[in-house]
């Protein structure tokens, strides 16, 4: 008897199938008897490859297979039939045609498992589909070698699935990839540009290997953008920029040209003017012209020049020079040069030659410039023309080395929201061959996967081409990547490959996303599905301690947010509503993250009452919640269950959040909070004296992030407690002072009446009768709106990072850095104060460094990726498309308009260290930012600080208290 398909998730549970296949149909009672000697029945023309698979893989379970010819099979002793459906001849018999057609024919890479007691079927659409069948059928039979009555279909939801690794997989990894249903690995390595005997054989075997498990390995050879180790070889390949510079030639003194990495050869000229007169080289001007090499640095490409004796150059003269240079770090060929056609049809040719592969994947997702170069710029075509034809030439290259072979490229270069807007390259993709695949990866944007997702998807799904998405190794992300892949029925051909390391734990990390992958539409789990985005979590599979940590982070939000306990229950059970919607029937993990809501709601309840009007029958509730949270909490044990209900109910005291959660809860209490405020979390770590009768705690806070507006802690019996506040950590000043002659003493929070700000805050309890305690300290303070003014002074600053002139203002008018995905206060603070003339915007900001011994900035380079190190960074949005400076603490710059990396503007930095800190004073002319703003008018406005130490942080002055990412925000610049 078999079950009905209504029991077919529970099924797959049941025999441990991992992801559950489509249909599964399983039977009660024992069919097929598995043992050495079985006949295993095979097609006549099976592949040598797939035949030492098959004995491979029974030989897992400790079983001689005996493998016969489907020609050879007799029929009368039960057998195990493995083949594809068209190839196998036995799958054509009356009897078993008969049988397979009572399961629906699954599509490409899919697989039919029947088990009866006369035989096991095990029936692919395809090669692909019948290891896939197989290794599902090798699931079962590892638990029990007796198996059931079963009817099992199954195939994919992505037609591609698989992993993107630097190195070679050995047989292990692939075997645990091909068990995941993996059939690709995208390959990373510069040994396929540059390989040595040794790295060619290693290469061979992994790509024998991952044939042999069905899965297609894909070499990366970073053709357009990435191609370091082309440019190795020939560093004049790389795609430059040309620089029109004056130089003063004296004499015949060599002159130093002003940028390094020079390239002159017959493509890339060296220009030499004065007025509308042009110099002839060798005649007018010498050169001395040093070789470019990679890395492009400041180091290498030196470029000399000087006034030939007699030339036409007067002496003293300054000239203009255009010359061609290639920026620092740059990774990407001039797509134009013949000679960079020539060097991707060698590297095609090679490693067709050598590994011969299906596909080929080119890069794209580094080509930091576009028709920059002379060679390029002569021709006068737009940016869109340009890569077509370089595109062209690719395709050509690689039909030119296997007239099958099919490239892939990152959709990076053509997304409008990517590099495909910043090179111009939109209505590009209607030029390029239909035989491309597109892989798409997007940025981590803290706990969420970027918001670009879907519109990305969209974009790609209105293309000729196949689609191939790259997560990272977050199986949220992977998740997320799964649902949105899988909403377009017509691009049946799309796929997923979640990055790692390449290891064995790499890998199994990902096996939770892998299986996704495959079965996207059976696999459905609570966060993913909802719980994330209420909770502003990132959790897949959470275990109890993670699980926990979001609900009490997410209530402790809440309460800072002024939201009564009994209103957030309510609101989370709506919310459970819709999550519960699109979860299958029996799934716990939203009735466990239920009860544990409710249980921490109920005690903030019953302690907010309690300190209130303390009172028997709330300490009798108590308990309740005790023995609620230790049936939820593997943590608790029996005795501690029991310690704490003793002291409930013997010595009347209430247990604290601490004890009973694991973490502190903080108490509901009513704060006023200014409109337009927010209350955050003050991220400061305190230093605690102690004596036997009072308890300190101090913070440093450097800078002050706000006004501090609530204190929470962990006392025991304290009959006061002070607060305290120093400009000089030396003398304090009491605040505010809370007493209590009542039992227990004093309980948190306690809320000043008025909020304090200072540098120094000292908590102090005492506790005359017992040994004073102090514990989890922690400071909550107002976060007020992202607004400033920029007062117009007729003097300009003088730039030298100290705010010591008058046209500075005295206070700072930008403050209260808040972390980026999480709504606290950066532990690190920064502050800006901003002035301007007729000409120009000037900003000073001071970043705060406790740990400046170990801070790190290097870059200094100009245009640099600053914004990686230890940097400072100013985005202005003047209404015609955001400019952004970023400085580092060795001054070095980097600024981009409208996302253009290439744009140069004219602005000053100056920064300076300052032992707790460094400093930066910067002057923005305003020609550099397209027109100066009237009087009154508001620009929007944000400054950014990544922190590049121990302890990494970026934080932002504006802030938005609905969103957890507030990077993206800005405040309000107006000028007076």
């Amino acid at each position: 008897m078999f079950l009905l398909p209504g029991f077919m998730i529970a099924a797959a549970v049941a025999l441990d199938l991992s992801p559950p296949p489509k249909l599964v149909e399983v039977g009660d009672e024992a069919a097929f008897e598995l043992q050495s000697g079985t006949p295993v029945v095979v097609s006549d023309n099976a592949a040598a490859d797939d035949l030492e698979v098959i004995v491979e893989s029974f030989q897992e379970l400790g079983i001689a297979p005996k493998v016969v010819p489907a020609s050879k099979y007799s029929r009368d002793v039960p057998a195990v039939y493995v083949g594809d459906v068209v190839r196998h001849a036995s799958f054509r018999t009356r009897a078993l045609k008969r049988v397979l057609a009572d399961l629906s024919e699954p599509g490409p890479q899919g697989y039919r498992l029947l088990i009866s007691r006369r035989y096991v079927l095990i029936a692919g659409t395809d090669a692909a589909g019948t290891y896939y069948g197989l290794r599902s059928f090798l699931r079962l039979a590892k638990t029990s070698l007796t198996l059931p009555e079963a009817r099992i279909r199954d195939e994919p939801d992505l037609a591609i699935r698989g992993v993107v690794t630097d190195t070679p997989l050995g047989q292990r990894e692939l075997r645990k990839l091909a068990e995941l249903r993996c059939n690709m690995v995208l390959f990373q390595s510069p040994d396929f540009l540059q390989p040595t005997p040794e790295a060619e054989q290693k290469w061979r075997t992994a790509f024998a290997d991952a044939r042999r498990y069905h899965i297609e390995p894909v070499p990366e050879i970073g053709l357009l953008g990435g191609s370091e180790p082309l440019l190795r070889e020939r560093p004049e390949l790389a795609e430059a920029r040309v620089a029109i510079d004056r130089v003063q030639l004296s004499g015949d003194n060599w002159a130093l040209f002003p940028r390094h990495n020079v390239l002159y050869g017959k493509g890339s000229p060296v220009l030499v003017t004065l007025g509308e007169h042009v110099f002839a080289p060798d005649v007018d001007f010498a050169l001395d012209i040093s070789p470019a090499q990679v890395p492009y640095d400041s180091t290498r490409g030196v470029g000399l020049i000087r006034r030939v004796e007699g030339g036409a150059i007067p002496d003293g003269a300054t000239v203009e020079v255009a010359y061609s240079y290639v920026p620092p770090g740059t990774q990407t060929c001039c797509l134009t040069a013949p000679e960079t056609k020539a060097a991707w049809q060698h590297a095609l040719k090679q490693v067709v030659d050598w590994l011969d592969p299906r596909w080929v994947h080119i890069g794209g997702a580094r080509l930091e410039r576009l028709n920059t170069d002379l060679r390029c710029l002569r021709a006068d075509k737009a940016n869109a023309e340009v890569f077509a034809q370089a595109m062209d030439a690719l395709e050509k290259a690689a039909k030119a080395a296997n007239p099958e072979l099919r490239l892939m490229l990152s959709a990076n270069v053509l997304h409008p929201e990517m590099d495909g807007g910043r090179l111009n390259l939109s209505g590009v993709a209607a030029d390029l061959s239909t035989r491309l695949a597109l892989t798409l990866s997007l940025p981590d944007n803290g706990d969420r996967l970027a918001s670009g997702l879907s519109g990305s998807l969209a974009w790609a799904r209105g293309l000729p081409f196949q689609f191939i998405g790259v997560s990272d190794d977050n199986a949220l992300h992977t998740y997320r990547w799964c649902e949105e892949l899988t909403t377009d029925s017509e691009k049946s051909d799309s796929g997923l490959l979640v990055t790692c390391t390449g290891t064995g734990d790499s890998i199994e990390s990902a096996s939770d996303a892998l299986e996704k992958a495959w079965s996207t539409r059976m696999i459905k789990l609570a966060w993913p599905e909802g719980l994330n985005d209420y909770f502003h979590a990132s959790l897949y599979r959470p275990s109890f301690e993670e699980l926990r940590a979001s609900v009490i982070a997410h209530t402790n939000r809440q309460t800072l947010a002024g939201i009564p306990p009994a209103d957030e229950l309510k609101t989370f059970r709506t919310a459970l509503e819709t999550v519960r919607a699109r979860l299958p029937e029996g799934e716990l993990e939203t009735g466990e993250v239920e009860r544990l809501d409710a249980n921490v709601i109920e005690y903030l309840e019953i302690e907010a009452a309690y300190r209130h009007k303390p009172s028997e029958s709330l300490l009798r509730r108590l308990p309740r919640v005790v023995e609620a949270q230790a049936k939820l909490d593997p943590n608790l044990t029996e005795e501690r269950i029991q310690k704490i209900v003793e002291t409930i109910q013997s010595k009347g005291l209430f247990v604290p959040s601490t004890i009973l959660f694991g973490e502190y809860v903080l108490p509901y209490r009513v704060l006023r909070v200014p409109s337009g405020h927010a209350v955050l979390e003050v991220i400061a770590n305190p230093e605690f004296h102690d004596t036997e009768r009072r308890a300190e705690a101090v913070y440093d806070l450097l800078t002050p992030p706000g006004p501090v507006c609530r204190v929470d802690f962990e006392t025991v019996g304290a009959a006061r407690l002070r607060l305290e506040k120093s400009d000089t950590g030396a003398e304090y000043v009491l605040v505010q002072e809370w007493t209590s002659g009542e039992r227990g003493g004093i309980h948190a929070p306690v809320i000043p009446d008025s909020p304090v700000r200072s540098r120094f805050l000292r908590i102090a309890v005492e506790a005359p009768a017992e040994a004073a305690v102090l514990r989890n300290p922690r400071l909550s303070a107002l976060k007020g709106p992202a607004a400033a003014a920029a007062p117009r002074t007729l003097t300009a600053p003088v730039l030298d990072a100290s705010f010591r002139e008058g046209m500075w203002p005295v206070e700072a008018q930008v403050d209260g850095f808040v972390l980026n995905g999480r709504p606290a206060f950066a532990e690190a603070q920064t502050n800006a104060r901003l002035c301007c003339t007729a000409e120009a915007l000037y900003v000073g900001a001071y970043a705060r460094e406790p740990r400046m011994k170990t801070m790190a900035a290097g870059l200094a380079e100009r245009d640099a990726p600053v914004w990686t190190e230890e940097s400072l960074e100013f985005l202005l949005d003047t209404g015609e498309g955001l400019v952004r400076f970023v400085v580092n603490p060795l001054g070095t710059r980097f600024d981009s308009r409208a996302d253009d990396a290439e744009w140069d503007g004219e602005w000053q930095a100056v920064t300076k260290d300052y032992g707790t800190g460094w400093a930066v004073e910067m002057a923005v002319p305003f020609k550099t930012l397209g027109r100066a703003p009237g009087k009154g008018e508001s620009w929007k406005m944000n400054i950014v600080r990544h922190r590049n130490n121990v302890k990494k942080e970026t934080s932002s002055w504006a802030y938005r208290a609905d969103d957890a990412s507030n990077s993206s925000e800005f405040g309000k610049l107006v000028f007076e």
